[in-house]
Formats: C-alpha cells, sequence, structure tokens
C-alpha cells in the first residue's frame, strides 16, 4: 500500500514545479515544468516486492549516470514494527557530488519528510507509524 500511496500522492505535492506522470500504477516518470525528457524514472519491480517490501529499480532520467549497478529505491515494513522505511541503494547522480549534495539529495529529503507526514495523517493512528531515512 505504501508504493501505491507514493504514486498517488507524488503527483499531487509536485505538480507547481515538476510534473510527475504515474504509468499504469507501477512507473512513475518525473519532469522538470514542461521539459522532456524525464528528470528520474522510477519502475515497481513486482518480481521483488512483497506486501512488506516494494522496490523500484532507477531506470533513467537525466539525473542518473549510467553504472554496473541497478540503483532503487525501497520502502520496507519492519518486521513486527509499526514502521516504514524507505532507502536508496546503489544511485550514483549524474550531477558533480557537490552540487547533488546541495541541490537533488535535498529535495529528495524533503519529499520524503513530506510523504512520511502524509502517511502519518492518512494513517489517523490506525494500524501503522511511519519514518523515513
Amino acid at each position: 500500500w505504501v508504493a501505491h500511496e507514493y504514486l498517488a500522492w507524488l503527483p499531487r505535492l509536485l505538480r507547481v514545479l515538476f510534473r510527475v506522470e504515474v504509468v499504469r500504477d507501477h512507473q512513475a516518470l518525473f519532469y522538470l515544468a514542461l521539459l522532456r525528457p524525464p528528470l528520474l524514472e522510477l519502475s515497481l519491480s513486482n518480481e521483488r516486492s512483497a506486501a512488506d517490501r516494494q522496490l523500484f529499480y532507477i531506470t533513467g532520467g537525466l539525473l542518473v549516470r549510467r553504472s554496473k549497478k541497478r540503483p532503487r529505491l525501497e520502502f520496507r515494513q519492519v518486521p513486527g514494527q509499526p514502521l516504514v522505511l524507505a532507502a536508496i541503494h546503489d544511485y550514483v547522480p549524474r550531477l558533480p557530488w557537490l552540487l547533488y549534495s546541495v541541490t537533488q539529495a535535498i529535495v529528495h529529503v524533503v519529499i520524503m519528510a513530506l510523504f512520511c507526514r502524509h502517511l502519518r495523517r492518512a494513517d489517523n493512528g490506525a494500524s501503522t507509524t511511519t519514518g523515513s531515512l
């Protein structure tokens, strides 16, 4: 449900500066205003996802440097705990590290903090408390 909520919530959050296109509930394309191609492309991996883990491969975009690794965004429910973790693995930014750390990295932290707040409000204290890393 976290992955579904993330893809439903993102387009509403980013509608001013960014445009997010969700394709068939399993792929998200992030665009800056009216520009093409996408800045970032996320693709849900059905084969590596489960009820307690949703994994998106970072499959393309202008902000991604091609590498042999498979960068991914993962949402995981902590077993036996009312927590959801979010993590990015093996991502290599195309931007120089200094520029990345003061732009794209900060945007990601802000988005995840807002998503955490959204999940807390959506949950309304029912069964799952969320957090972000």
